[in-house]
């Protein structure tokens, strides 16, 4: 089976943020800086105001906290489709942009763009997920294919793609 497509900027830049936001370690990160800044409200402030919190500090953190939770994910957001522009700018992404196209041959995945052709192993699929109307399949811990949805032509094109993939691998598509 082959698959022509052409994967966007924006296809790029969804890709790395939804990794990002995906990632274990990040998600235990953000938590971890939650329950710092939560210790330092708690722990740290009344020392500084006589050993007592007023209800207006107590109030204070809580809302901090709360706000850290809702918008940290955001204000990265940003900043990651900051620098994923800049480096695209510079063209440094030209092997993941433009058009593509994947073959699903007996023993191998191979995938050809503008600059590029190389064979994947089935073995070497870590994963395959979705997110953001996009298809990602992991070959590495940070590499992915990005296969929009509007590659295939239809519902069922998409199944058997994702079929003969899991035949091979063995993996499961896993929802982001």
């Amino acid at each position: 089976m082959t698959i022509h497509y052409k994967v966007s900027e924006q296809d790029y830049i969804n890709f790395n943020i939804d990794h990002y936001n995906n990632m274990k370690s990040q998600k235990n990160k953000r938590f971890v800086y939650g329950v710092i800044l939560l210790m330092f409200f708690f722990l740290f402030l009344p020392f500084l105001n006589d050993n007592s919190l007023s209800l207006v500090e107590i109030i204070s953190s809580v809302f901090f906290l709360i706000a850290w939770f809702i918008f940290f994910p955001k204000i990265i957001n940003v900043f990651i489709r900051k620098s994923v522009r800049e480096y695209i700018k510079n063209g440094k992404a030209n092997d993941f942009i433009g058009n593509q196209t994947i073959l699903l041959a007996d023993d191998y995945i191979e995938t050809l763009n503008a600059t590029t052709q190389s064979r994947i192993q089935y073995a070497a699929v870590e994963r395959i997920c979705t997110g953001n109307q996009l298809f990602y399949i992991y070959v590495g811990s940070v590499k992915a294919l990005i296969i929009p949805f509007s590659a295939f032509e239809n519902e069922e094109i998409k199944n058997s793609f994702f079929e003969i993939i899991h035949q091979k691998t063995g993996l499961n598509v896993l929802a982001k």
